[in-house]
């Protein structure tokens, strides 16, 4: 029940933001246009079929270091996440899961900067302490294990691209396409290699707001849709608000923006697949907070850390590190 309120919170939050741009517009009239935002930071959560496909292989969210801006820029991201799925690994005598993902990434404008298409690649590298117990449906190899995930490309069109008051609203779709090799997890029974195989489409809407010449408010309202019916639906929520707190002309730094995201992520569509089934009211709530560096008007340097809100937990915390560099 606690998850609906914060739900219902977070969209309205998001009504009262959408209906002050409007206000907010009128107010920024004949003043310099605000610099677009930062990216967001993102929460990358496991995805529903944990046992099957670990999500920070596929990348799954158009929130993880995007902006719904279009932009010209080549980016990293540095994802680490401590005790991954808990419940999950701790019953197959696995004490402890990290994993960490690399992320690597180009953006192109074309229509006059009203278009882009941009492509990310991750690669991963799981750390599992443990030791494999016979018998399992599912064997676990203890140690560390780094392989290439799923190519992410992003389409984006600005439907609105206000250059006097900075304020955006963009339409899209990133496709996931199946390029990792192999799963971390292997099942010893079944063969998952169809679920692996499906492309992922997630269409989406972004939107920028600025409320004020420091105050702004983006986000990515996104659906995530396989091509394999036997996968599941999921839906994902994510609002952000930031505040420029400092602002320079010239420098090394000319700009420390603090941001604070939350991320609602859920199921639209269950097949009750994987190892057990996933559950139907499966959902998640995340909080993040961090603080990005302008560097030179040329890029942003931005570190957060994520947090799990809801049960089960799929990570204890998720630090993350990202560097976008525009020209």
């Amino acid at each position: 029940m606690k998850q609906h309120y914060l739900a219902l919170a977070a969209f309205s939050l998001a009504a009262f933001f959408v209906s002050h741009a409007a206000r907010a517009a009128d107010q920024l009239a004949g003043e310099a246009p605000p610099e677009t935002p930062p990216p967001m930071m993102g929460d990358e959560p496991e995805q529903p079929e944990p046992h099957i496909y670990p999500a920070p292989v596929a990348g799954i969210k158009i929130g993880e270091n995007e902006s719904p801006a279009p932009a010209d820029r080549v980016f990293a991201t540095f994802n680490y996440w401590h005790d991954v799925s808990p419940d999950v690994y701790h019953e197959f005598n696995i004490d402890n899961a990290d994993v960490e993902t690399v992320r690597l990434g180009f953006e192109k404008t074309f229509l006059d900067g009203d278009a882009s298409i941009g492509v990310r690649l991750p690669v991963t590298t799981f750390n599992l302490d443990g030791r494999v117990q016979a018998g399992l449906p599912i064997n676990f190899a203890p140690g560390s294990h780094t392989e290439l995930g799923d190519i992410n490309i992003v389409g984006k069109y600005a439907i609105l691209n206000d250059r006097a008051t900075g304020n955006v609203v963009s339409i899209g779709v990133m496709v996931t396409a199946p390029t990792q090799p192999n799963p971390f997890i292997p099942i010893a029974t079944g063969n998952p290699k169809p679920l692996l195989d499906a492309v992922r489409l997630q269409p989406f809407l972004g939107y920028i707001f600025n409320l004020n010449s420091e105050i702004f408010v983006q986000g990515f309202l996104s659906v995530e849709i396989p091509t394999d019916s036997r996968i599941a639906t999921a839906a994902f929520s994510d609002t952000g608000i930031g505040w420029r707190a400092y602002q320079a002309d010239a420098g090394l730094i000319t700009a420390v923006t603090p941001m604070f995201e939350l991320h609602l992520n859920g199921l639209v569509h269950n097949p009750t697949v994987g190892i057990p089934p996933v559950p139907g009211n499966f959902s998640s709530i995340d909080l993040t907070q961090g603080v990005a560096l302008e560097l030179n008007h040329r890029a942003w340097l931005t570190l957060g850390v994520s947090e799990n809100l809801t049960k089960p937990t799929f990570y204890g915390i998720e630090a993350i590190a990202q560097l976008n560099y525009y020209f």
